[in-house]
């Protein structure tokens, strides 16, 4: 029986309006968080979460596998055959440990290796970005689309992690691109520069780090708003790095980031 992604995206909005209510209940309620062993927070909203969306999911999907960042087996996820739900309850957790609005729910729907939907929910900054595979990309229903800037010279760009560039062999060509593009400027990473590409508000973004459940919806936002994303070294984006960009760029980019050599960063 063919699936119906329709579907699926009117399941991960539910999703997603349960993340909501749980993580703005927590807000600005919650500023003690555990370390793990990475070193990243992990807060008790955080698990209520994903909880609340395994749980969901146990009934509406009971054939469905969920990859959640605070609760999932993960040397044995990828081994899964079925559709799977990759989830990130909270992203940007110290953000929300100190009140700052700038946090978010990830929901992405991958099946037979491809996502399908995508959700992004902001609730404290009043925005949800969705994608289907094949339908365009949305901000609070209103369709995005990237911008049509092809020169490096009119290019504004965003990086993350000014202190992981800086100790990596990519740096020395990372500084010549922030001299060679018209704006570059330093962001503390996460979904919302990708959202931001996404919209046309930025023309790239490059993220030295993270894991699947940090970039998979983002990957397909971008790419619906007509935009392409990858890793660094110019690989489909399942987690280490993050290159997010309005397609036109994305060559010229990966050649900064590539040229570098070496298996650092």
């Amino acid at each position: 029986m063919t699936r119906d992604f329709n579907d699926d995206l009117k399941l991960a909005h539910r999703l997603a309006d349960g993340a909501d209510a749980i993580s703005l209940r927590w807000f600005k309620q919650l500023d003690q968080y555990d370390s793990k062993e990475d070193g990243s927070p992990v807060t008790l909203a955080d698990l209520e979460i994903e909880r609340h969306i395994r749980a969901f999911l146990e009934t509406e999907r009971p054939y469905d596998a969920c990859l959640g960042e605070e609760l999932s087996d993960h040397a044995k996820a990828f081994e899964m055959d079925s559709p799977t739900w990759i989830v990130d309850p909270i992203d940007h957790t110290r953000h929300f440990t100190r009140g700052d609005p700038n946090y978010g729910c990830l929901i992405t729907l991958i099946v037979e290796g491809i996502a399908r939907v995508a959700v992004v929910s902001a609730p404290s900054l009043g925005f949800r970005w969705v994608a289907l595979q094949g339908a365009g990309a949305f901000q609070n229903r209103i369709r995005m689309s990237v911008s049509t800037v092809n020169d490096l010279n009119r290019t504004h760009l965003a990086l993350a992690g000014h202190r992981e560039w800086m100790n990596s062999a990519r740096w020395e060509r990372v500084s010549q691109l922030m001299d060679d593009v018209a704006y570059a400027c330093g962001t503390e990473g996460g979904f919302l520069p990708a959202m931001k590409v996404a919209s046309a508000q930025l023309d790239a973004f490059a993220e030295p780090w993270g894991k699947v459940w940090d970039h998979a919806a983002l990957a397909l936002i971008v790419q619906e708003a007509g935009g392409r994303t990858s890793t660094l070294k110019g690989s489909p984006p399942a987690g280490g790095s993050l290159l997010a960009s309005n397609g036109l760029l994305h060559d010229q980019l990966l050649e900064y980031f590539e040229s570098s050599g070496g298996n650092s960063l």
